[in-house]
């Protein structure tokens, strides 16, 4: 077991050790985490980092759905970037503030209620605005950093910052951190004073597409592979005959193909051996190598 070098009774947060973490991501698999905190914000994660996280890894989570946790589990710490981080509040004419933890749906509704456009994409992305933040997802056309004016970070020292859009390097469905940080919020810079009407309509209009074209209610992760450059990677896994395609519990989506479902009964195993059969049958028959846009982290079991 993981020994912290602090008094953990002076958090506020709750802290576990050997903790599920099959709970805490989507695709409803994976092995325990050595130690889990949940902070009750950011000034408690501060106290935590600073006091607690010297010598051992950390991990930050926020609905596990885009990351495949391994059946050994992760060692070190896991963080749970949640409930102590979803604020979502307007502080300016085209200005709102949002919190890692609030989800993408959350922080679309709420700038499509307050008149605020450019956000709308973010109705069909199942994850935090942490995840999204350090992944610059995108969905319908739309990226996250085209819109971020600030991010709030946390260091290894608890110390806090905020940084301008300058200080990453931002990419397709990647962003590079200047040091060992993590993203605690971020401030967006929106069209005010559009019609609450037509942003409803439009989130709804999403909503219905993704509905229409991906396995929602399946346990997932979303996609799987990035796009290929002028191409699609559901359309390339379909071409090979994948759809449908299963090893254990872990099944490619006959709805969408850059999808992988459990079944109800797969392990990460069953799920990491299938991205690779996957990516080899297509590299294959078609010359592409797809990269993965899920994160896999933690070890084999």
């Amino acid at each position: 077991m993981i020994h912290l070098d602090c008094d953990v009774s002076a958090l506020r947060g709750a802290v576990h050790f050997d903790y599920r973490l099959a709970r805490c991501n989507s695709w409803r698999v994976g092995g325990a985490g050595d130690c889990f905190f949940a902070p009750r914000d950011a000034d408690d994660l501060a106290r935590f980092l600073a006091d607690c996280a010297a010598g051992h890894p950390v991990t930050c989570l926020g609905l596990g759905s885009n990351v495949l946790i391994r059946d050994g589990g992760v060692r070190g710490i896991v963080i749970s970037m949640r409930k102590g981080f979803d604020r979502i509040e307007r502080v300016a004419a085209g200005r709102v503030r949002a919190g890692a933890g609030a989800t993408c749906a959350q922080l679309a509704r709420y700038c499509a209620d307050a008149g605020m456009e450019g956000l709308e994409f973010m109705a069909g992305i199942p994850g935090t605005l942490g995840g999204a933040l350090c992944m610059n997802a995108g969905a319908f056309g739309g990226e996250t950093w085209r819109h971020v004016a600030l991010a709030e970070t946390l260091d290894r020292a608890g110390v806090r910052r905020e940084r301008a859009p300058a200080d990453f390097d931002v990419g397709y469905r990647r962003v590079g951190m200047p040091g060992e940080e993590w993203f605690t919020g971020a401030e967006f810079a929106l069209r005010a004073g559009a019609s609450r009407e037509a942003l409803r309509a439009r989130l709804k209009e999403l909503l219905r597409e993704r509905n229409r074209s991906q396995p929602v209610g399946a346990a997932s992760c979303g996609s799987v592979f990035r796009n290929p450059q002028n191409d699609h990677a559901a359309r390339l896994i379909e071409q090979c005959g994948l759809k449908s395609c299963s090893i254990g519990g872990a099944e490619v989506s006959a709805l969408h193909a850059n999808f992988i479902v459990n079944r109800g009964d797969a392990t990460a195993a069953d799920i990491e051996r299938l991205i690779e059969r996957v990516r080899d049958t297509v590299e294959r028959d078609t010359g592409v190598r797809l990269q993965t846009e899920v994160r896999i982290i933690g070890e084999k079991a």
